[in-house]
């Protein structure tokens, strides 16, 4: 685990929004997408390591790490790779398109 300042963990959000540099969008979409996958999962050990990197006691850098990230996530990876594999050129740019419009809004938000 990585040290954490001495007077306390930062803000929650403040491990994400280092982890992607300073992109308030993209921190957000982080955010909301590991709250997805830990609701889907019915690992334990996983959703308490995504409320671990949540709540800022662990960095996203460490949960990756983590066997139970790799056994959860792996598979989606996988699934989803194969399913980008069968779209169309088109569809992927409407797909990319629809991706980056969904960061703008959430650059936007307050």
């Amino acid at each position: 685990m990585s040290a954490l300042p001495p007077d306390g963990p930062p803000p929650q959000d403040d491990l994400l929004l280092r982890f992607t540099r300073g992109d308030v969008g993209r921190a957000r979409a982080l955010r909301a997408n590991l709250e997805v996958l830990r609701e889907a999962s019915g690992d334990r050990d996983f959703a308490r390591l995504v409320d671990d990197v949540l709540a800022g006691r662990r960095t996203l850098r460490e949960a990756v790490r983590a066997p139970e990230f790799d056994r959860e996530v792996a598979p989606r990876v996988e699934r989803f790779g194969e399913w980008w594999d069968e779209q169309s050129q088109e569809e992927r740019e409407a797909l990319a398109e629809q991706g980056a419009q969904a960061l703008d809004e959430a650059r936007e938000e307050r």
